[in-house]
């Protein structure tokens, strides 16, 4: 199981326009404020992201974005599942994005 002094933190967002939706940006831009603090605890971090563009290039800001933001507060990043082709929840029923997102649930119980 988890260590006790390690926070997880799962970011799910669907992709809007190239980015992740306006409720989690502006949770992560208020860490702001809590910068020293965030950056000094051990933590890790995992993107769920989904779209319904096929293009494999459309979660690549997304992608880099939270990669970016891993590496200035320090977290680790635990893994990520980048879905795309998936306009509604009936797309992702029997995608392998499913087993990927739960294969990705059980390695981090694991550790």
């Amino acid at each position: 199981m988890y260590a006790s002094k390690t926070t997880l933190l799962f970011f799910s967002t669907p992709l809007y326009y190239f980015g992740m939706s306006a409720q989690i940006k502006m949770a992560i831009d208020r860490f702001f404020a809590n910068n020293q603090v965030l950056r000094a605890q051990k933590k890790q971090a995992v993107l769920l992201a989904a779209c319904g563009d096929t293009d494999s290039w459309a979660l690549d800001a997304l992608d880099a974005h939270y990669h970016a933001v891993c590496y200035y507060l320090h977290w680790e990043n635990a893994g990520e599942v980048n879905a795309i082709g998936m306009y509604t929840p009936a797309d992702i029923e029997g995608s392998a994005y499913l087993e990927e997102a739960r294969a990705l649930g059980r390695s981090l119980k694991e550790k």
